[in-house]
């Protein structure tokens, strides 16, 4: 008889233990500070990120208006149209850092108050931990 036992062993890579722990995670109850934290982090995310993107969005539409304007004169040798679309393109891109400012503005007004109250919970549950 020629029967052999044969095992082997191979532990978990950090990669495996940190995609098991996070799937673990996902199902795990969260209290309510994490909620808490999480909608924190989201409205201030949406405070900053909104004005950010809408103005970005303007100014690149601004800059392809002003380039099709320069197009316009340079290789088609229109120069009233091209003219025009620059000028025009040139106002949409600038208005992009106002317009950034008054939706910041906006929506620091709109969700400040949900802000400072969720971090004064956030503070005051932290307080009450720790004595």
């Amino acid at each position: 008889m020629d029967e052999k036992f044969s095992y082997s062993y191979s532990a978990l890579t950090e990669a495996e233990k940190k995609e098991i722990e996070r799937i673990k995670n996902e199902y795990r109850e969260k209290d309510s500070r994490q909620i808490t934290l999480e909608e924190l982090r989201k409205l201030d995310a949406k405070v900053k990120n909104t004005p950010t993107i809408v103005a970005l969005t303007l100014g690149v539409i601004g800059v392809l208006i002003f380039g099709l304007g320069m197009t316009f004169v340079l290789e088609w040798d229109n120069s009233l149209l091209g003219v025009i679309l620059g000028a025009v393109g040139a106002i949409v891109a600038t208005l992009a850092k106002p317009l950034h400012a008054i939706l910041y503005k906006r929506l620091k007004a709109r969700h400040g108050k949900k802000i400072i109250e969720l971090s004064e919970k956030l503070i005051d549950a932290d307080r009450e931990k720790q004595n």
